[in-house]
């Protein structure tokens, strides 16, 4: 780390030291690595409590041993008062043991005051650990966050993710793919355990589907078909996917993609082609009587012709 890094850096500092004098050491040893200081001093227990609780720091020293109180005591307080902000330990002696059990209390590091010209690295360090730190805290809520809302969303929507190694045919599937179906989440681990449900007439278009991707004829694997359930029922679902990973010479590995359940839209459809079917039948039925009402009323017509017919005969020949 070079002295530049650190010239001109802000810094606010809560110093837990009792000896004047090492605090100006201390104080001195900060301003001529280049940082711009704004340094604060406490001895006892409760102002040490007091400043956290009313100012903000960027990094806390303290000194491990001071009567009536110590650095395990001081650490305690910081982490509940202040969790983020560093804690590094500057003491005038301090054994191994005690030094390791601090840093696994949660400590960022510990200087000893006869090696002061480490302090100012050290503080660099832990403040950008710290920052670094917060900032993947900040990403890890934002991704939980990102996923409960695809999470809510995939069920809405009847969704679900699923992927497949290429090169071994094992297979996951998101959780809510084995719950559409009723099984548990170890029922599908192999690609053929999966297309062993699938049902008979789609099980060749399926597989064509997803061959003509890999093999590259086709930009995304796409395709409709019906998947037996833990109940003896077929459920429809759409299923699209893409390669995601390929190997050094071009060569397929990874698939992933989502899948749709779609039964109720095609009881839909289905319930709409039997409604046109029928409706034809019936169009047909009235159009039958129609043209047979037509059939007998010129069958009549004739008849009366006929009758009128016969009747003028009659009358001429008597």
């Amino acid at each position: 780390m070079d002295e530049k890094d650190i010239r001109g850096t802000v810094l606010n500092v809560l110093s837990l030291e009792d000896s004047v004098r090492d605090f100006e050491i201390i104080s001195e040893q900060l301003i001529n690595a280049g940082f711009d200081l704004n340094i604060s001093r406490v001895e006892t227990q409760k102002e040490f409590t007091a400043s956290l609780s009313g100012n903000k720091y960027d990094i806390i020293l303290a000194d491990f041993k001071l009567p009536g109180f110590d650095a395990f005591g001081a650490l305690r307080i910081a982490l509940e008062k202040c969790p983020g902000v560093p804690f590094i330990c500057v003491s005038g002696s301090i054994g191994e043991e005690l030094a390791v059990e601090l840093l696994k209390s949660g400590a960022d590091d510990y200087i000893l005051k006869d090696r002061l010209e480490r302090l100012p690295f050290a503080i660099k360090r832990a403040i950008d650990d710290s920052k670094e730190k917060h900032a993947r805290s900040r990403a890890e809520k934002a991704l939980k966050v990102n996923i409960s809302r695809l999470e809510l969303a995939m069920q809405s929507a009847n969704m679900a993710w699923w992927e497949m190694d290429i090169t071994t045919g094992n297979v996951a599937f998101h959780k809510r793919k084995t719950e559409m179906l009723g099984y548990s989440a170890d029922k599908f681990t192999h690609y053929k355990d999966f297309m062993a449900l699938v049902h008979p007439e789609d099980c060749e278009k399926a597989m064509d589907a997803m061959k003509r991707h890999i093999e590259g004829s086709v930009d995304k694997y796409e395709v409709e078909y019906r998947i037996l359930t833990s109940t003896g029922e077929y459920k429809w679902f759409f299923d699209i996917g893409t390669i995601v990973e390929r190997g050094s010479k071009g060569e397929p590995l990874f698939v992933t993609g989502l899948v749709v359940d779609i039964t109720i839209y095609k009881q839909a459809e289905a319930a709409i082609l039997k409604r046109i079917v029928d409706l034809e039948e019936f169009h047909k039925l009235v159009v039958g009587r129609e043209l047979k009402m037509i059939e007998l009323k010129k069958e009549i017509n004739e008849l009366a012709k006929q009758l009128g017919e016969d009747k003028e005969r009659y009358k001429t020949s008597g």
